[in-house]
């Protein structure tokens, strides 16, 4: 798992091992018994093996393999994404670091709030357009910008509906967008909600 800097990777290090020692987790999974030999913030081990480490934006993962590299948030903010040399060192962190600690039939997972069209997803979209390796996109907005379907060809959810209206109800989003395209921050609404 990558975040963008070593200390929030720790935080969810210990957020995910928190999560695995949760009653519940553990009534769920039973297979899944964290070894009681691993008690740092960046590396977990099951008892059977299993392996997770954290590793932030520009920390190193020598000698580590991955079946599946999550990079979770490389930029901090709008700011950081902002800054082109701050792109250019989360992909060159990406393809030194991640991309190379894959396993035969590994995957990587990248998710970010897309503040610059030429951040960390748009950089490996615009590669695998020149024959890159090839990735599938998911967008999850908030309000649907169109009909959206099931596989199955059954109605998901109207356009301008909420993608979770007991936690953000359409009223609310409303408001929300009316505010931020009021006070000329459309932007912020559409990489925070949109996608």
């Amino acid at each position: 798992v990558g975040p963008y800097n070593q200390a929030r990777a720790n935080d969810v290090g210990r957020d995910f091992r928190r999560v695995m020692q949760n009653e519940t987790f553990v009534q769920l999974h039973p297979q899944l018994e964290l070894d009681s030999r691993t008690t740092s913030m960046d590396y977990l081990e099951t008892t059977k093996g299993g392996k997770m480490s954290f590793v932030g934006v520009g920390a190193g993962a020598t000698g580590k393999r991955a079946h599946v590299f999550v990079v979770d948030d490389p930029f901090k903010d709008m700011e950081e994404a902002d800054s082109e040399l701050m792109r250019k060192k989360v992909d060159d962190w990406f393809m030194s670091v991640a991309y190379t600690r894959m396993l035969p039939g590994g995957g990587i997972i990248i998710l970010h709030t897309r503040w610059h069209e030429d951040d960390l997803i748009g950089r490996r979209l615009a590669a695998a357009k020149l024959g890159g390796d090839q990735w599938m996109s998911y967008k999850f907005p908030l309000v649907a910008t169109q009909d959206e379907y099931k596989a199955d060809g059954t109605l998901r959810r109207k356009k301008d509906q909420s993608l979770h209206p007991e936690r953000f109800p359409e009223e609310m989003c409303r408001k929300m967008k009316d505010t931020y395209y009021a006070s000329k921050q459309g932007r912020i609404w559409s990489a925070l909600y949109q996608q």
